[in-house]
């Protein structure tokens, strides 16, 4: 199936699920998009923006997915279902966030069903380097929102950079940070320049 949305000039334009412009910053380079199957249950159109460095490693990433239960899924089991508790408001919308500090060791080897596995092999068939590589640890921001009475379907925003300081006791906000006042600091910036990398319009 061909991708149903476009992005022309860092603008992605989406007619349905949901009907939105989405402008992302000119500093984040669009390499493609692709449409994926995700453990046979989801389908996603998927939007991959990157700022890479002359070596083509990537230093930022915004993923942009329109994701689907399938129609064959249970729609009273396959529904999508965010309990985290902090919301932000994006052009009079409010959606969903988290945020996570997460050890790249602890990503493992991905499901070569999943839209992690499936994202990271398209990004290296672009002749990048993941984020991931050679770091210890990435910090990632998401904001989503679930779409329809029925919620099967979903708009879902990933932000990833590398987090250099040292590994932190609570990886979960949820959780609760425990964290210096320098590292609070940099995940302040970071959470700023994650709602800075797209703009609703």
């Amino acid at each position: 199936m061909d991708i149903q949305r476009i992005c022309h000039s860092n603008l992605i334009t989406s007619p349905a699920w949901p009907e939105i412009k989405i402008q992302v910053e000119p500093s984040l380079t669009f390499i493609g998009a692709q449409q994926i199957t995700i453990y046979k249950v989801a389908a996603a159109e998927v939007f991959v923006f990157v700022e890479a460095d002359a070596q083509r490693k990537i230093q930022r990433q915004l993923i942009v997915q329109f994701e689907h239960f399938l129609p064959h899924t249970d729609p009273t089991t396959y529904r999508y279902n965010y309990t985290t508790p902090h919301t932000v408001n994006l052009n009079g919308e409010t959606y969903k966030t988290d945020l996570r500090v997460v050890p790249v060791a602890a990503f493992g080897v991905p499901d070569p069903e999943s839209d992690v596995a499936q994202v990271n092999q398209f990004i290296e068939s672009q002749g990048y380097t993941r984020l991931t590589q050679n770091i210890e640890q990435v910090v990632v921001k998401r904001i989503m929102k679930e779409l329809g009475e029925d919620r099967r379907h979903e708009i879902l925003w990933i932000y990833r950079e590398p987090f250099n300081p040292p590994t932190l006791l609570f990886t979960n906000e949820d959780e609760g940070f425990m964290v210096s006042a320098e590292q609070r600091s940099l995940l302040a910036d970071f959470e700023a320049r994650a709602i800075r990398s797209f703009a609703m319009l």
